[in-house]
């Protein structure tokens, strides 16, 4: 989250609140830009800033490392914004950053998803038997364990016609902020940085 707060607004954040902003009804008034009752899935379609990625292959597994895996911390700014009437350039005023987590549930591309027993998963960077190929099941004392891919999850959901991927996004974690800034007429790249 610190780095998400050092370019929350800066100049690609900036570009991509103008093109999110393009097409609101704003006058020269200041009117309410977004709520703390928005939910993390409408915020990111409307008032998400920037955003960075995190976690990977050297992660630990953890809670987080296991639900997550690769996954995307955004910022969303709310408050009250207002439109030039000659200039069209539109002023935020930020109250609030709003922090979430967007990912894609899947089972696509290769990753080691652990070396899984009967009760529990042992490891997911370096397992505790050499790499098997698919379906070989080794033992660890008396308990079976089977190196566990995206592979062996596309494979099931083929042969079951069950499964499938989706985008889950978390709460919203919100910080009072206080900044004021204009934004430049919308460019339509949609570059984040």
């Amino acid at each position: 989250m610190e780095q998400l707060r050092s370019v929350m607004a800066n100049k690609p954040a900036q570009d991509e609140l103008s093109l999110k902003t393009a097409d609101i009804q704003l006058t020269s008034d200041w009117t309410s830009f977004g709520n703390r009752t928005y939910s993390a899935f409408r915020l990111d379609q409307s008032h998400q800033s920037n955003s960075r990625a995190f976690g990977g292959p050297s992660d630990p597994l953890d809670d987080m490392y296991g639900s997550l895996g690769m996954a995307t911390l955004k910022v969303a700014l709310i408050g009250e914004a207002k439109r030039d009437p000659l200039s069209q350039r539109v002023t935020i005023r930020a109250t609030h950053a709003g922090y979430y987590i967007r990912d894609t549930y899947d089972f696509n591309g290769f990753q080691f998803l652990g070396a899984w027993t009967k009760t529990g998963v042992l490891g997911s960077i370096q397992p505790p038997l050499p790499l098997t190929s698919h379906g070989v099941i080794q033992r660890l004392g008396k308990e079976p364990v089977s190196h566990v891919f995206n592979h062996d999850f596309e494979t099931y959901r083929r042969a079951t016609g069950f499964g499938g991927d989706f985008i889950i996004y978390s709460d919203v974690l919100w910080e009072p902020v206080g900044m004021t800034f204009e934004l430049d007429p919308p460019k339509r790249t949609g570059a984040i940085r």
